[in-house]
């Protein structure tokens, strides 16, 4: 790394003292500058002292969950399948809306026409046009889940299908910050332990990078009950979502 700058400085006060005309190359400028970090970073990495990593995870009740379902239709012609789709699409959104989730919480995701057919005798026959419309719900009251599930259900009938069930938090970023004390934590318990066991004391922190993820945590399998009851909506188990960081670090040895 040294050698590397002394030899920059030597380029740049021969071209000075030769008056020659100073051109930069650019290629050769950036080839070095990455020499230079390159061998400062394996400088870093082995500089002596330890580097470890640390791991933490804070799980809480999700307060919202997200629902996807879709609406289908299937008919000879694209347009008559369409203007089935849409009528109970209409329905379905409005049953939604009923039940109190607000316009901005209910949202396409994606919509499709497609022919289907059937093969006979080795023939390619049209069965028809699918038309397809999937919805994304964000319900903030998770109680309200299995209502809406019913209503979605009810409204649609066979051309409803429900998709993806997931659960989150509506601010994570006190359980981030948990996290991450608990991940330095963790880092920091497991460098004693190593320098204990290797006869060494453990010095200065030095480096810290941490690493952040969010989402549901598998804590307890997610399931769809229905009552006994024909009053009773269906239930549904939302477990716990968590965040999970890791952070590496490098301590001295005193």
């Amino acid at each position: 790394m040294i050698l590397v700058i002394v030899e920059v400085k030597r380029s740049l006060k021969s071209a000075v003292e030769n008056n020659q005309k100073f051109e930069v190359n650019v290629k050769s400028f950036v080839f070095l500058i990455l020499i230079f970090l390159t061998l400062n970073s394996f400088a870093k990495e082995n500089d002596g002292g330890l580097w470890v990593t640390g791991t933490g995870e804070v799980s809480v009740t999700p307060d919202l969950a997200i629902l996807s379902f879709s609406v289908s239709t299937l008919n000879k012609s694209a347009n008559e399948s369409q203007k089935e789709n849409a009528t109970i699409a209409q329905k379905v959104v409005s049953k939604v809306k009923k039940l109190g989730i607000a316009g901005k919480d209910l949202q396409s995701s994606n919509f499709s026409v497609n022919a289907e057919y059937d093969y006979k005798d080795r023939t390619r026959v049209l069965k028809g046009h699918r038309v397809q419309h999937s919805y994304n719900v964000i319900i903030r009251k998770i109680s309200m889940l299995g209502d809406v599930l019913d209503g979605v259900t009810e409204v649609g009938q066979d051309s409803v299908s429900i998709g993806q069930i997931s659960f989150g938090l509506s601010n994570d970023e006190e359980l981030k910050l948990k996290s991450l004390e608990a991940s330095v934590h963790n880092a920091k318990t497991k460098a004693q332990a190593i320098a204990k066991a290797a006869g060494k004391k453990l010095g200065d922190l030095t480096f810290i990078d941490e690493n952040v993820s969010s989402g549901a945590v598998p804590v307890a399998r997610m399931e769809m009950m229905k009552s006994m009851s024909a009053d009773a909506s269906t239930e549904i188990q939302s477990g716990e979502v968590g965040v999970i960081s890791k952070v590496r670090v490098h301590f001295n040895f005193d």
